[in-house]
């Protein structure tokens, strides 16, 4: 479960899936009870808290007070910039939760061209901190176009400042209020794999475990030993859970959306269709709101359908084929043959 509790941020990333969104609205705290007393009754034990930037959040301590009440741990996703102040994240530590700490880019000029802001050594004091106060942590890196040629040296930096777990995401496409997509900041998928092959002895021999990778993209891209290689390491999570349909994403109205790149574009309101625990449990189950998200994960490609690692892998991202055309990209192979760049199509969707 993923709760927006607000879209302000003090950064200005230029690939931010919720440029357009409503930036200056904060989740209500009575919606944030909803959502977390809804993840203790199905079962949730670590609801991811999201932005914007939560750390800006006026009820974070609040909503964490609550979770804990309920026995949850829930996960903060943050750009860590204000927890470079070692007095805010002391007044955290009383609490059980976990950050996933959002590193942007690997030195202070990148910083500055990516975020707007230009102090890269907060997000070491941020790390540091943390360690001091005992609060587990881990580091998510967003693969986009801007840094898929430093993954090794941003991995180096977050080790260095002391990350045990070091998390690599694929960029996907954002969308406007009106529906339009812009994939501008996502690797091609062919690229994205060239470089990740290339890259992973490197970074696995240099940092060691607790490196993963979310590959929401199709396993086919791949030679079958490299994902074989990244499973043994513990290195491999993918699929999507818009395809397991295990996921539940509310925005800062909270209104339900089926993933959070979707911003804007609500499958659900809250007040409308829900206002409460048990309401929003049937409104889940309602046919129609299953239907749209069987709508959004069906095949992409018909060599799919029989591929023993659909059931891993998904297809990919279902958002992804809103800028690429899957028969471009998706090939049947047999044993390790992988599809080579020579023989894929450099073609977006129209």
């Amino acid at each position: 479960m993923w709760i927006t509790v607000n879209r302000k941020c003090n950064f200005k990333c230029v690939w931010c899936y919720a440029e357009e969104s409503s930036c200056g609205k904060d989740m209500k705290l009575e919606q944030v009870v909803i959502f977390l007393e809804l993840a203790e009754k199905i079962g949730i034990k670590e609801p991811i808290i999201i932005g914007g930037e939560p750390t800006l959040y006026p009820h974070l301590e609040e909503s964490l007070e609550k979770a804990n009440a309920l026995g949850l741990r829930p996960i903060i996703v943050t750009n860590g910039y204000l927890m470079s102040d070692n007095n805010y994240v002391k007044s955290l530590s009383k609490y059980n939760f976990t950050v996933s700490l959002s590193l942007k880019a690997y030195d202070a000029k990148s910083y500055k061209e990516f975020t707007g802001v230009s102090k890269i050594e907060k997000i070491g004091k941020a790390i540091k901190n943390l360690t001091i106060n005992k609060i587990n942590f881990g580091i998510s890196i967003t693969i986009s176009s801007i840094n898929v040629d430093n993954l090794y040296d941003m991995a180096i930096f977050s080790k260095k400042n002391g990350a045990e777990i070091i998390s690599f995401e694929m960029c996907a496409p954002s969308f406007d209020l009106d529906g339009n997509h812009n994939s501008e900041y996502m690797v091609h998928p062919s690229i994205l794999a060239d470089k990740l092959i290339k890259t992973y002895k490197n970074i696995h021999d240099n940092i060691g475990g607790g490196v993963l990778y979310h590959l929401s993209q199709p396993f086919c891209l791949y030679p079958k030993d490299f994902i074989d290689k990244m499973k043994k390491d513990n290195a491999l999570y993918g699929g999507c859970h818009v395809f397991s349909r295990d996921g539940i994403v509310f925005d800062e109205n909270g209104d339900l959306l089926l993933c959070n790149c979707l911003c804007g574009n609500p499958v659900g309101k809250f007040g409308v269709d829900y206002n409460n625990v048990d309401t929003f449990i049937n409104y889940w189950e309602r046919e129609e709101v299953i239907e749209l998200n069987r709508r959004l994960i069906s095949y992409p490609s018909a060599d799919c359908v029989d591929c023993e690692q659909y059931k891993e892998c998904g297809g990919g991202c279902p958002l992804m084929w809103f800028s690429y055309k899957p028969e471009t990209i998706i090939k049947r192979r047999s044993g390790n043959e992988r599809i080579s760049k020579e023989k894929i199509q450099y073609q977006c969707c129209p």
